[in-house]
């Protein structure tokens, strides 16, 4: 609790799927209206964690239709060269950079 916030703000929703990026796409779709594109992933080797990452793209306010279809795309590209059903786990574990 921060000292400056008597009564902060908390946000509370269900476990649906354990997957940490649907559950909170779910969470800012229902409780905050937001739409965005969530994915964060894990990869294991044992009890060696070998790779960890994810994003979260937000459709700010008065976003342009252009813009928003450029996005569009380049998340779809993203699933394209992931190639598998955990997205981004197989771009991790390639190494693939945000640039």
């Amino acid at each position: 609790n921060h000292p400056d916030w008597p009564r902060p703000y908390n946000g509370i929703t269900a476990i649906r799927s354990g997957d940490i990026d649907r559950d909170i796409g779910a969470y800012l779709a229902e409780s905050e209206q937001r739409s965005c594109a969530l994915a964060a992933a894990t990869s294991f080797n044992g009890f060696l964690c070998t790779a960890a990452g994810g994003y979260l793209v937000e459709q700010l306010p008065g976003a342009d239709p252009e813009t928003l279809e450029k996005i569009s795309k380049n998340l779809a590209t993203l699933v394209e060269k992931d190639g598998g059903d955990k997205l981004p786990t197989n771009l991790l574990l390639r190494g693939v950079s945000p640039v």
